[in-house]
């Protein structure tokens, strides 16, 4: 008999975890499981326990762990005698402990929105690994359309501001704006016509295509909409600044100096960011700007040091629009990049591009590369991925191999495809697994014919 037990004074996240546990125990073994608190579990009655967060249990235990910090969402496992200690980080830490233990140690998949698979066992036995494990990556985002469910999110850790996992659940990255943002803060019918000084000076001439980045006014208005933003969204604590997309930026005086100091466009981009950064952090000092680094401004500046308050959102621009197919390594231009926002120590988020923007629905050879880029990636630095994918060939699959890798980037891009495969097609599996298999061979054979990129 087991019971499983919650803290007297349980938190929200707390009995959602035991219930989300009980049920999934029960459809597997048709099982009924007690959720008590630690105050009532009965004594001396040969009942065993599962300590499900923070219990007076775990706090007497002699569970190696339990003082750790496990920061947001990291979560331990342990077990003493016949119990099990279930608890987490101060986010969803606890929610990712017993989905791990669902889906790792006794065999539950969630690979679509819309699936449930559930083994069936008549005896419920397991062997618990136990562990303590923190996720390398904070952004975690598949960024495919279909798989934007928070459920979903939840279930396969992903951790992404397009699928808002409920804060009573331990919540999830939240942001307001992201990429791109100069029009929504400065629409051109609003200020072009009165205030042109706003706008970049190309040829010459104002133009509404970008914003002067030293422009004073630009500057005071712009922090003064970030901390509204802020202050109107309390449970957002990233939203960008970006240039539109495209180019046409500033060349005034002011802004062309500092390019010219600074090896390119990200001079007066990045002093910009810097000057909003200043302003936002004196009343949001634990929230922060998130700020492409992309097209022209993707390197960093040479003399200006991008201030903390600042994530680098790296794209992939420069390798991924043509080089689909190989790894990150086989071409120069982003490599270079990573590394030297690796060197001045930036917090950097990778915005990966994985699909095909002419032909979403086009089978994609990059299965082989996808996972091997994003490992490149952490090792010079990245501590968030996401891939850019919308829509895309199939996206159930992708997300959910995505979201393994994301979590543990460790993991075989094969073995998890055939795990979804043979998993969600059943039946229909071995044709769906050849015809993958088949691109697969074709990518390794083309793979293998001595090549450079940007050359046929």
């Amino acid at each position: 008999r087991y019971a499983l037990v919650i803290p007297r004074d349980a938190k929200r996240i707390e009995r959602k975890a035991a219930g989300d546990l009980a049920l999934y125990l029960n459809l597997m073994c048709g099982a009924t499981f007690k959720i008590v608190s630690d105050v009532d579990l009965p004594r001396n009655d040969g009942t065993a326990y599962i300590s499900i967060g923070r219990t007076a249990l775990l706090a007497a235990s002699t569970c190696a762990w339990r003082n750790d910090d496990l920061a947001a969402e990291g979560y331990a496992i342990e077990v003493v005698g016949r119990n099990v200690y279930l608890y987490g980080g101060r986010g969803r830490g606890l929610m990712h402990g017993v989905y791990s233990l669902l889906e790792e140690d006794l065999g539950c998949r969630w690979y679509a929105t819309t699936s449930v698979d559930t083994p069936r066992i008549d005896r419920l036995s397991v062997s618990l690994v136990p562990r303590r494990v923190l996720p390398v990556l904070t952004l975690r985002d598949p960024y495919i359309h279909t798989m934007h469910d928070p459920n979903w999110s939840l279930k396969n850790k992903t951790n992404t501001p397009h699928a808002r996992v409920p804060m009573a659940w331990g919540g999830s990255i939240r942001y307001h704006n992201m990429g791109h943002t100069y029009a929504r803060y400065f629409p051109t019918a609003q200020y072009f016509a009165e205030h042109p000084e706003y706008y970049a000076l190309v040829d010459g001439k104002r133009q509404p295509t970008q914003l002067c980045h030293t422009n004073p006014d630009v500057i005071r208005l712009s922090i003064e909409k970030t901390c509204e933003i802020f202050r109107s969204h309390p449970e957002v604590t990233i939203t960008a600044i970006g240039p539109n997309d495209g180019r046409g930026f500033c060349d005034c005086p002011d802004c062309k100096a500092l390019d010219d100091e600074n090896g390119g466009r990200s001079g007066s981009f990045f002093y910009h960011v810097n000057q909003i950064a200043a302003g936002v952090k004196k009343e949001f000092p634990n929230n922060h700007l998130i700020s492409l680094a992309y097209l022209d401004y993707a390197q960093p500046p040479t003399k200006l040091k991008v201030d903390d308050y600042v994530i680098v959102q790296l794209c992939t621009d420069s390798h991924a629009w043509k080089y689909q197919f190989c790894y990150v390594w086989e071409s120069t231009d982003f490599q270079r990049m990573i590394k030297a926002w690796q060197a001045v120590k930036a917090t950097v988020f990778v915005w990966d591009y994985t699909t095909d923007y002419v032909h979403f629905l086009l089978p994609m050879a990059n299965w082989p590369v996808v996972a091997e880029n994003t490992r490149f990636n952490i090792r010079h630095g990245a501590t968030g991925i996401m891939y850019e994918s919308e829509l895309n060939d199939i996206d159930e699959m992708r997300g959910w191999v995505w979201a393994k890798q994301l979590w543990a980037p460790e993991l075989d891009t094969k073995a998890l495809m055939r795990d979804f495969v043979f998993g969600y097609y059943k039946q229909a599996a071995e044709p769906i697994w050849d015809f993958q298999m088949m691109i697969w061979d074709y990518w390794e054979t083309w793979h293998k014919v001595p090549h450079t990129c940007g050359e046929p």
